[in-house]
């Protein structure tokens, strides 16, 4: 195992263009160091003895004060070359280099694999991070069914990734300067040695202030560009095109949560027991051939599923009063059966795993057992009932993406998600006409007191509560949609579950 140390972003650029210098040779006198980068040449002092005069003059370099000749040069390069496979970690500060890596690799016939952090924390051994770069060399030969490929589309999610985040900045560093800027016009206003106060409200003056702020009018104008690169990426998007436009999903909303929720979609994906599978159509096959459907004469139709294939056979032996083979046939049918649910589970734990990376998930059922309805929805400072407790891990700019979305929904009620969450209202007030005045609990249940000591009363299912309940209920239904959208763009197909069987 050979170690490169590839200490900043010009190092990192250097090994994607195969000019990485991992060895260098003293300098020739009067050698032509123009096929060298400058960056590259190493340069010393002028030792005791030494004249200026008796270098080149490209060979020269002052410093300040300081006269400095060329010394080395580089002797051997190292880099991305062709045949290479680069095995990187998902996420993170590495989609830069991921992204300059995969398109110099399209140009030398390199592949770009990149690994989730989860996979990566399962097969680390210690928690010596240093040693990962061997680590996932060594899985990606041992265990390629660990990464995923970048491709061109990857590309362009990670170029919509990177513009958002330099949206965000530019929009950020706009906020923090007018909120300077307001303070400082508050300080003078009140610190006026004269007591000329202007007239009007601070608002009115900090609009004029606004106007004519250089700094501000200059980071406007960046965001605005930011925002105009950002929009370029989404709209590039093959995927934004299929989900198409939806009344109340702007371009930085849409953004953000494209930004967030295009990532591994791999890593969501739960997959269903193949063996089982197998051995059901088996099965399946056998009652089929028990039953002798060929004699009924019925042809399977163009990209019919063989599940709806046997039962119109069986439906037609019921209609002509045949007794013999339909016992097997609803065999077969039950097997079909059972492979769909086997799927449509795996589906629905993948669309769960969806939800809680957005944080619109509930702890209740599952791995989670019963939890009590107060504790259901997850919350950033909230830890689960259990031993260990439960971490929020979700990821924020989804969660922020989604509340924005159902805000948007709200405020326009005739749109489709907007007469889903009227829906959704309407179905919380049915579950819960009335208010409820309650003894606020803790979390190991016992009721919560105020400084005197009595039990804190609270009163659920308000106006606003059941508004909040509906706008987090809508939320989820929305991640659940975006999930299913999603998942059929990468598999390629409208319906999977429907045409499940036509392959077989």
């Amino acid at each position: 195992v050979r170690t490169l140390n590839l200490e900043d972003e010009r190092a990192e650029l250097n090994f994607v263009l195969g000019k990485f210098p991992t060895k260098f040779r003293d300098v020739v006198p009067q050698e032509d160091l123009k096929p060298f980068a400058p960056h590259h040449i190493k340069w010393r002092q002028l030792e005791a003895g030494e004249e200026t005069e008796t270098f080149a003059e490209s060979h020269r370099l002052k410093q300040g004060k300081k006269q400095l000749v060329a010394h080395q040069v580089p002797a051997e390069y190292e880099g991305l070359g062709s045949g290479d496979s680069v095995a990187m970690s998902l996420g993170g500060s590495g989609d830069n280099l991921a992204y300059a890596l995969s398109r110099q690799a399209d140009k030398v016939q390199a592949e770009i694999w990149r690994i989730p952090p989860f996979h990566l924390k399962e097969e680390r051994t210690g928690t010596d991070k240093d040693k990962d770069a061997a680590l996932m060399a060594s899985l990606l030969c041992d265990k390629p069914e660990l990464f995923r490929p970048v491709t061109p589309r990857d590309r362009k999610q990670l170029l919509l990734r990177i513009r958002y985040r330099n949206f965000e900045e530019a929009a950020k560093a706009r906020i923090a300067t007018e909120q300077r800027l307001y303070q400082r016009l508050t300080g003078e206003i009140f610190t006026n040695p004269d007591g000329l106060y202007p007239e009007g409200s601070l608002e009115d003056a900090f609009k004029a202030a606004k106007a004519n702020d250089k700094l501000l009018i200059q980071q406007r104008a960046e965001e605005a560009a930011r925002e105009r690169n950002m929009l370029a990426a989404l709209q590039d998007l093959d995927v934004f095109k299929v989900i198409g436009e939806i009344e109340g999903l702007g371009t930085r909303i849409a953004g953000r949560l494209m930004a967030a929720a295009l990532v591994n979609l791999g890593r969501f994906v739960v997959k269903p027991d193949h063996a089982e599978i197998n051995r059901l159509r088996r099965e399946a096959t056998e009652w089929a051939e028990l039953a002798n459907i060929e004699a009924e004469g019925i042809a399977r139709k163009a990209n019919q599923a063989r599940r709806e294939h046997y039962f119109s056979v069986l439906q037609a032996k019921t209609a002509q009063g045949k007794t013999e083979g339909q016992a097997a046939l609803q065999h077969a049918v039950a097997c079909l059966d059972q492979i769909r649910n086997l799927k449509r589970k795996a589906e629905a734990k993948s669309c769960n795993k969806f939800k809680a990376y957005c944080g619109v998930h509930v702890f209740s059922g599952g791995k989670y057992g019963k939890v009590r309805e107060d504790l259901q929805f997850p919350q950033r400072c909230n830890t689960h009932p259990t031993k260990e407790g439960h971490p929020a891990n979700w990821a924020g700019i989804a969660r922020q993406a989604l509340y924005l979305v159902v805000t948007q929904f709200n405020m326009r009620p005739q749109s489709e998600w907007g007469q889903r969450l009227l829906s959704l209202k309407a179905n919380q007030r049915k579950l819960h006409p009335e208010q409820v005045k309650t003894m606020a609990l803790k979390k190991d249940g016992t009721p919560k007191l105020n400084k005197k000591g009595k039990p804190i009363v609270v009163t659920l299912y308000t106006d606003g509560h059941i508004h909040n309940r509906a706008l987090w209920r809508t939320a989820t239904r929305f991640a659940e949609w975006l999930f299913h959208e999603l998942m059929k763009f990468e598999n390629g197909a409208q319906q999977p579950s429907e045409v499940e069987e036509v392959a077989a």
